[in-house]
């Protein structure tokens, strides 16, 4: 049985996404299609803007173009070593002979030992063992907040089969009625109050622009009037395989509402804390995703 996500993607696609959850693809051929693929991204992404290496994306792609670099590398090299030992055996140059002799042996090791590497699914230092330097105004501290009354758990996520998004009509996670704007903002402002470590949001967010400021200025101050605040969302997926209409940005696959990113409901509880509570001028708050649009429903709501 389909699941409900999945009735609205039309016959076609639904065939070809059965085909590939049942064939079984070559060990080989996922290796070459694998390296091909991550070399080329990794190369495309990382030349022009250098800094890119260190995205999650190049750091996940990396291995694989490593791994299939070596083993091109090894196993060419070693191939082409045997084939001038061979000619230098015949030609009586055994110095020559020897070096690419040694040659190829090293280039295959190298081969034998890169295709034999232990992959690891999670770090190998085991969970609760964080890695790097702890930063912020709480060093390493991470917010969590839920409220289970804060959304709708009887949400069906779906909405008229194969019909664009109406929000009147349709039952998905992103619907104003499915989300409790209250508890929300009252989640965003616990949170708030626990990465800074403060009592009040006013205290909260005083502490967290003067360290920004110390941090970034060498300033021992908070939000001054005529600055600008940007909130970074991330909409990566919102260009995806035309999944909008132009030009207002309104949603039109229903198969991709799935894919959750940008919360408006948490963004507006962000807002309303900035403004209310740190006091910066509504007309100084600039929301979005830099790469990407938001759609309509979600700009209309904020």
């Amino acid at each position: 049985m389909k699941k409900k996500n999945e009735k609205s993607l039309p016959s076609f696609l639904w065939r070809w996404k059965i085909f590939f959850e049942t064939i079984k693809i070559p060990s080989r051929i996922t290796f070459f299609v694998l390296g091909i693929a991550s070399t080329v991204w990794f190369l495309v992404r990382v030349i022009p803007k250098p800094s890119r290496a260190y995205y999650p994306c190049m750091r996940t792609a990396a291995p694989f173009m490593s791994s299939f670099v070596i083993y091109l590398l090894s196993l060419g090299t070693a191939s082409f070593a045997f084939r001038r030992f061979r000619q230098k055996i015949r030609e009586a140059r055994y110095g020559l002979a020897v070096v690419f002799f040694m040659a190829a042996v090293v280039c295959t090791v190298i081969y034998y030992v890169n295709d034999e590497k232990v992959s690891f699914a999670a770090p190998a230092d085991g969970a609760n063992q964080p890695m790097g330097t702890a930063r912020g105004i709480m060093p390493g501290r991470v917010v969590w907040a839920w409220d289970s009354a804060a959304t709708n758990a009887y949400c069906t996520n779906s909405g008229d089969e194969g019909m664009p998004y109406n929000e009147a009509t349709s039952d998905y996670y992103f619907n104003p009625k499915n989300n409790d704007q209250g508890v929300i903002d009252t989640m965003m402002a616990e949170a708030i109050k626990k990465l800074a470590g403060k009592n009040t949001e006013e205290e909260a967010w005083e502490a967290i622009f003067c360290y920004f400021n110390q941090q970034k200025h060498a300033e021992n101050r908070g939000y001054q009037s005529g600055e600008i605040i940007f909130i970074k969302v991330n909409q990566t997926s919102m260009s995806w395989a035309g999944n909008f209409n132009y030009p207002d940005f309104s949603r039109n696959i229903p198969a991709q509402y799935d894919i959750v990113e940008m919360n408006p409901f948490s963004a507006v509880a962000l807002i309303k804390s900035l403004v209310e509570k740190a006091h910066v001028p509504e007309e100084k708050i600039i929301i979005g995703e830099s790469m990407r649009n938001l759609y309509k429903d979600e700009y209309d709501y904020i």
